[in-house]
């Protein structure tokens, strides 16, 4: 891949993975937001749905037989799976599966979960369960913005955009360094930092004496479009970098591009 190729391929994916990551962070924020919308304790549901639950213990049950559940209809069955330790705010908590019968009618039930022989005292221990009649309106009755507009999930977004901003990033990695050595063949470098001095501004790039860059030569200084601005003379050098000064009124920004008049510019 030459530098013709490489450069619109590098700005596309780095344009690609821009966008996925403001997906990301619009869908992440939009369910958080949902979620701490809406009450803790409530379970939106749609007739013959199954879903994870899960809640507080009053203290720690070992054997998932002591723990027991009394629903406001016959048509919820809660299955428990496991306790375990909670993880932000301690004590405990049990999880399970909430499976709703496909023939329980819209509305809105309760069910309430305690260990085997004493009653459940923390509010949180108690669940309402919101029945919907069918997909629409389920979407429709969303705090998320992106599953009442648009439908899907939010999480579904953050799974397509996560390995996408990863393949994008990697692949705009990738050919910035193959960039960096085929200008670096061709004598030409990018400008990646600025820095003024009562003397001039500074400039850091990256070619230095493996490209036969030496202290007191004096390189052209071109914009990102590749249009001639000056020259600029090479104060320090090293195997990989070099620093140069250019005049003050030149107004270098990181993106600008040093070259060597005196190495053979490739096309």
């Amino acid at each position: 891949m030459n530098l013709a190729q490489a450069t619109p391929w590098r700005n596309w994916l780095a344009k690609l993975g821009t966008i996925a990551s403001i997906l990301f962070l619009v869908a992440v924020i939009d369910d958080v937001s949902a979620r701490f919308g809406q009450p803790a304790n409530l379970m939106r549901v749609l007739p013959g749905a199954s879903v994870e639950i899960d809640g507080p213990l009053e203290e720690e049950v070992k054997r998932m037989e002591d723990l027991t559940y009394a629903a406001s209809s016959d048509l919820l069955r809660l299955t428990f799976r496991s306790t375990h330790p909670g993880f932000w705010f301690g004590g405990f908590r049990w999880n399970g599966i909430l499976a709703v019968s496909a023939e329980i009618a819209p509305g809105e039930y309760s069910l309430t979960v305690r260990s085997m022989g004493k009653p459940a005292r923390k509010p949180s221990s108690t669940f309402q369960i919101r029945v919907y009649p069918d997909a629409d309106s389920y979407r429709r009755s969303s705090r998320s913005l992106i599953m009442r507009h648009l439908g899907p999930h939010p999480w579904w977004i953050v799974a397509i955009c996560l390995p996408l901003i990863g393949f994008a990033f990697t692949c705009v990695f990738v050919l910035s360094r193959r960039i960096e050595e085929l200008m670096a063949q061709s004598g030409k470098a990018v400008v990646y930092r600025v820095r003024e001095t009562p003397e001039g501004v500074e400039i850091y790039f990256g070619l230095g004496l493996r490209q036969g860059i030496q202290a007191g030569m004096q390189l052209i200084l071109l914009t990102e479009a590749g249009q001639p601005v000056g020259t600029v003379e090479v104060r320090e050098a090293t195997d990989t970098g070099a620093l140069a000064v250019a005049p003050p009124e030149h107004a270098v920004r990181p993106g600008y591009i040093v070259s060597n008049p005196n190495q053979a510019i490739s096309p």
